[in-house]
């Protein structure tokens, strides 16, 4: 018996989301969310220093870069850190850290003892970044750790940052997993893109998902439909050709985009930047 796929599209996209969490949370390289026997040892804020080389590092580190650029060149690899951004830095790590173009940075840390399997340097870029550095800094001034009371809130407000970049390594994660899924579709965007015939509405079926679940990661990637992602990378390159000033008529430039009716790629144009494409001299002198 032939089962119309379409009539289970909902189904099958409710198991492709089960089946991406269900992933995560057996993922292995997520260090942060399986780190046994916590010990706090200090947390501090200070300026980034413009050269320092360290050796066997004695602990782990959390580091919370709030404005500057710096450099930390490992043995394998080189990881710039800029403001906003989270670097974990393991035991026993040899490093050299650099400022960039000489600027001072400021920075807020935690030094902490824990087991952690197949610890390596990792930077985490957090959306709630804000909120991380406030717990931070709220565990900075519980420094009394000597005391049984000092000692078990700073450990929760750890737990707490630690849940924090966890569930944005989660987010982004999904997300990548998500994007996996519509990559056929973005790969015919960008091979066809300036194709009079392009139509959107087959674009799911390249990744054997419905239209609305399509839309929907599409989206949620790039911020804007299929249909207005197409027109703005269209209108992009027709207003570099434009500038150019190797086109003579504007129907060339249509064309040239994927539009066969110059009069509404005339419009499209006006309706975003705000100029006619013949207006040549204001398109190419602003």
């Amino acid at each position: 018996m032939k089962i119309e796929k379409k009539e289970h599209y909902g189904l099958f996209e409710t198991i492709i989301d089960f089946a991406i969490c269900k992933c995560y949370t057996v993922k292995g390289d997520f260090m942060l969310n399986n780190m046994e026997k916590i010990t706090i040892l200090n947390a501090y804020s200070g300026i980034s220093v413009i050269r320092q080389l360290h050796s066997n590092r004695p602990s782990h580190v959390l580091i919370f870069k709030i404005d500057g650029e710096s450099l930390y060149t490992f043995a394998d690899k080189a990881i710039q850190l800029s403001p906003k951004e989270v670097l974990f830095i393991p035991k026993g790590a040899n490093y050299l850290v650099q400022s960039i173009c000489q600027e001072e940075g400021h920075y807020a840390l935690i030094n902490f003892h824990a087991e952690i399997e197949h610890a390596m340097p990792r930077k985490y870029r957090l959306h709630n970044f804000e909120d991380a550095l406030f717990t931070c800094k709220k565990l900075i001034k519980t420094q009394i750790f000597q005391k049984a009371s000092g000692h078990y809130e700073a450990l929760s407000l750890f737990y707490k940052i630690l849940s924090q970049i966890s569930l944005d390594e989660e987010k982004e994660y999904c997300n990548a997993a998500k994007r996996n899924i519509i990559a056929p579709a973005i790969k015919y965007l960008e091979e066809h893109i300036f194709d009079c015939d392009l139509k959107t509405e087959k674009l799911h079926e390249l990744c054997g998902v419905s239209d609305t679940y399509f839309r929907k990661i599409f989206i949620s990637d790039f911020g804007v439909s299929p249909k207005q992602y197409i027109i703005k990378k269209r209108l992009n390159h027709a207003r570099n050709m434009l500038e150019s000033g190797d086109f003579v008529y504007v129907y060339e430039v249509a064309e040239a985009v994927g539009y066969t009716d110059p009069l509404y790629f005339s419009r499209l144009f006006k309706k975003y930047y705000g100029i006619t494409p013949s207006n040549r001299e204001e398109i190419i002198f602003g």
